[in-house]
């Protein structure tokens, strides 16, 4: 059986290839490379791991997971990230399926306590067009 890691986040230094929004957790001096992860990976036995978007919900700043998604197929998969207060957030979810092959999505929303109904949440829309 394999291990897998489900929450990792890897990013490099901020660049044409690799733009990526800024954060104090994430500063532009600051990279978490891939090498790094798998080294660490298999010096702990780890088969498999879920990248997580750290930052963006751009196409292009999606770039580093992808490349890392296509690099190693093999060894990782990867969620991304959509703005949830865009007019049309299935569509979002659609195009950067399209463009990166990401095969989840990480959402920010907690609910809604006053929601009676999975449909009234505002991530509702989202949910039915990822099943």
């Amino acid at each position: 059986m394999d291990k897998v890691d489900v929450h990792v986040h890897v990013f490099d230094l901020p660049s044409e290839r690799f733009p990526r929004e800024l954060s104090s957790l994430a500063p532009a001096d600051r990279a978490c490379p891939i090498e790094a992860l798998i080294a660490d990976m298999d010096a702990s036995g780890i088969d498999r791991a879920v990248l997580i978007e750290m930052n963006g919900t751009e196409i292009e700043q999606h770039a580093y997971v992808t490349h890392c998604v296509r690099t190693w197929p093999d060894r990782f998969t990867a969620t991304g990230l959509i703005d949830m207060n865009d007019p049309n957030p299935p569509a979002r979810l659609r195009e950067l399926v399209a463009a990166t092959g990401i095969e989840g999505i990480r959402l920010g929303a907690l609910g809604d306590p006053a929601a009676q109904r999975a449909e009234d949440l505002a991530t509702y829309a989202v949910f039915e067009c990822a099943y």
